[in-house]
């Protein structure tokens, strides 16, 4: 039997202070360009250029569907492993996204822009989920395991300030220099008692250097929202390139990093763990089968079709909003928005929106570890849902800057408090099985396959009913979700796997006795794509 060397504990090589906030930083800013700012970019164009007749639902499908190489990464997972060191994929990979943003920002000036737009979108989820695998690997073998905990905060916070960049800064830029003309005030649209009104606001020291980067554009790019983004864009991509430099001259160089099969490293060779042991290597057959088995396991749980009910829909409604809530905003109040400035908007959902997202989520998971998951997950359900409502009341009442935010925010904080419970449901779920690791890996894929098809639907069903109308429907979108919470099983005790003898996949697919959850996806999963695909056939007609 072939066998190879089990490796040593990872050591860690240099403080990962160096290292990890880059690393993530890096890795959090194209998920938020790709997911987030395209949306708020692509509704500043069908607004500045009517002409193209480039409506919510068009923005919403193609940029929910852009960001799908995030949903199927582990299909060219293994790839990576097989392959290149980690840290030559990382610092790959964001070579390549660097100069997918410089594409970007110059592709939006074209004629024909949208699509070539969403060919770089794409491109960039690609190069960015594989770089996600590649970091995530290297952060397991660059530390020691005590190191690997104590991180897992930073990883997250830099994360989360990439972004707050995105959505916040880089979107503030882009408004900042909407506004901005050659003369020495800006034009600030206000609402008093009902009434717009415009006044003259003279230009601050910043806003002036703006503005003489914006004229030195001005003859490279005449249209002044092109322009805009276009400068905000290099911005994002200039902090990218020095990120990227860094990161790849702090980045350690552990021994274990290497493809697999691979000779070890000189530095492993020449000082080889004490006593290493020998594992056989396990062929891709058996890999498989054991996939195979994973799926089956997981679908063999009791009451797996409530339990695949809850993971689909748990969160539908609230996978809407998350996709309508910036074209709401930004939409002029004739069409139904609130007609906000890019800047503000930048501001509100970009910074203040992601704090109260990561306050609620902190909260949140303080709540499960405090009181468990069957008590926690009613009022968990509650605070995902019940500031839908607010939207509604926004739509028809239209409230300035100052409301929006505390909507912003109690909506913000609401979903990273519910998702809370979602995240250890998955946990739970995956939990008791022979294949832990691969069946959080199903939930998380139906997680994000919800998710998707939402998004997809979102702007159609928004266009065809209006913002209030399509808010309400929201509200009752979540209903399924909290039904499901009367039957699925939420104790780990309560979810064991009804065993046969046959736990594969293949098995699973003979008896006839286990059809009802492989029955439940499938109907479940046909409907959704029905409703996805409807808003395309109808525009065709």
């Amino acid at each position: 039997m072939t066998t190879v060397p089990r490796s040593a504990e990872p050591q860690t090589l240099r403080s990962p202070w160096v290292f990890v906030p880059v690393l993530y930083f890096l890795e959090g800013l194209p998920y938020v360009v790709v997911t987030s700012v395209s949306v708020l970019l692509l509704k500043a164009f069908a607004l500045e250029f009517p002409q193209l007749g480039l409506e919510n639902d068009a923005i919403a499908f193609w940029t929910t569907l852009v960001a799908l190489p995030w949903t199927l990464k582990m299909l060219w997972g293994p790839l990576v492993d097989l392959t290149l060191t980690k840290r030559r994929w990382i610092v790959l990979t964001q070579g390549l996204i660097l100069v997918g943003f410089i594409g970007l920002a110059w592709v939006i000036q074209l004629p024909g822009f949208f699509v070539a737009t969403l060919f770089v979108l794409l491109a960039l989820a690609f190069l960015s989920a594989t770089h996600d695998i590649a970091a995530d690997g290297f952060y397991l073998l660059s530390m020691g395991k005590e190191d690997q905990a104590f991180f897992v905060g930073v990883r997250s916070t830099f994360y989360r300030l990439a972004t707050i960049f995105g959505s916040g800064l880089l979107v503030v830029l882009a408004g900042q220099w909407e506004k901005i003309t050659d003369q020495p005030f800006v034009v600030v649209k206000e609402t008093i008692e009902g009434a717009e009104t415009m006044r003259q606001v003279p230009l601050t020291a910043f806003q002036e250097r703006l503005q003489s980067i914006d004229q030195a554009a001005a003859p490279i790019v005449a249209n002044e929202v092109v322009r805009a983004w276009t400068l905000a864009l290099l911005f994002g991509a200039a902090v990218y390139a020095v990120c990227w430099v860094l990161n790849a001259l702090l980045m350690p160089k552990p021994a274990a990093d290497a493809p697999i099969g691979a000779v070890p490293a000189a530095a492993e060779v020449a000082n080889p763990p004490a006593q290493p042991e020998s594992i056989p290597a396990a062929p891709v057959a058996e890999e498989r089968i054991g996939f195979a088995s994973a799926l089956g396991e997981f679908l063999n749980r009791a009451k797996i079709g409530w339990i695949l009910m809850f993971i689909l829909f748990y969160r539908f409604g609230e996978s809407m909003i998350s996709k309508i809530s910036p074209l709401f905003l930004k939409d002029p109040v004739e069409k139904g928005g609130l007609g906000l400035p890019t800047d503000a908007i930048g501001a509100i959902s970009g910074t203040w929106g992601v704090l109260a997202l990561v306050i609620g989520g902190i909260l949140g998971g303080m709540v499960i570890a405090k009181v468990g998951f069957q008590k926690a997950v009613w009022p968990m359900v509650l605070a995902l849902n019940l500031p839908n409502l607010f939207y509604i009341w926004a739509a028809l009442n239209k409230p300035g800057v100052d409301t929006v935010r505390w909507l912003i925010v109690t909506d913000q904080f609401g979903y990273g408090f519910g998702f809370s419970a979602y995240m250890v449901y998955r946990m739970i779920v995956a939990r008791g099985t022979r294949y832990p690791t691969s069946s959080y890996a199903v939930a998380t894929g139906l997680m994000a396959l919800g998710a998707t098809l939402a998004g997809t639907l979102s702007g159609f069903l928004q266009v065809q009913l209006g913002y209030a109308s399509f808010f309400m429907l929201v509200v009752l979108l979540g209903v399924p979700g909290i039904v499901t919470l009367f039957f699925i099983p939420k104790e780990e005790t309560e979810m064991q796997i009804e065993s046969t003898g046959e736990e594969d996949l293949d098995a699973l697919l003979r008896s006839r006795r286990r059809w009802v959850p492989l029955a439940v996806l499938a109907a479940a999963v046909a409907l959704l794509l029905l409703m996805t695909l409807y808003p395309l056939l109808a525009n065709r007609r």
